[in-house]
């Protein structure tokens, strides 16, 4: 019985390492042989994204898409701040984009 309940606990403390679909990217600059790659994480859970970039030329940033919320996060390490795009303020960007 002890058994059986550790083998439920360490498959209840997995399932979410399991949730959604993680790909991992590797982007190399051909221009300086030898130099390390950045290496781009994109995870798609359900209506949610995240990307994070690390490496040589990466940023210390985050994007988060929240589909619940339907607003997009970006998040800077560095600076330790954060900013929350809602659709009004991406209709905003995308009009003064269009009016370039």
């Amino acid at each position: 019985m002890a058994r059986r309940l550790g083998v439920l606990l360490l498959l209840a403390l997995a399932s979410p390492a399991f949730a959604g679909v993680v790909f991992e990217f590797e982007t190399s600059d051909l221009l300086s042989p030898g130099s390390e790659p950045d290496v781009i994480h994109t995870t798609v859970d359900g209506n949610n994204l995240k990307i994070d970039v690390t490496g040589p030329r990466g940023a210390n940033a985050d994007m988060i898409y929240r589909g619940d919320r339907r607003e997009m996060i970006a998040i800077d390490h560095d600076s330790q701040s954060y900013v929350v795009f809602d659709e009004a303020m991406i209709g905003e960007i995308s009009s003064r984009l269009y009016d370039l």
